[in-house]
């Protein structure tokens, strides 16, 4: 059975490309790097979304932490993104 991994952060794990406002391929995200470097025995699930917060809301676009989703990430440090 593969083992899973959840990568839930911000515009640097959904792979946000500064440069053209896309979104960099999946060889150039550190999640794609993450799975090729784990192997086949592990899945990557890439959560992430620009400008989410993990410990504030939004004031314009709403809810984009991920209290409501897990309230256990309702208290995790910026370091998780």
């Amino acid at each position: 059975m593969k083992r899973r991994i959840l990568c839930f952060g911000d515009s640097n794990t959904w792979g946000f490309d500064g440069r053209t406002g896309g979104r960099f391929d999946e060889d150039t995200r550190w999640t794609g790097r993450l799975q090729k470097a784990l192997g086949p025995g592990y899945v990557i699930i890439e959560e992430g979304q620009n400008s989410r917060t993990i410990l504030a809301e939004d004031p314009i676009l709403g809810d984009k932490t991920g209290g409501r989703v897990s309230p256990s990430l309702s208290g995790v440090p910026a370091a998780v993104g």
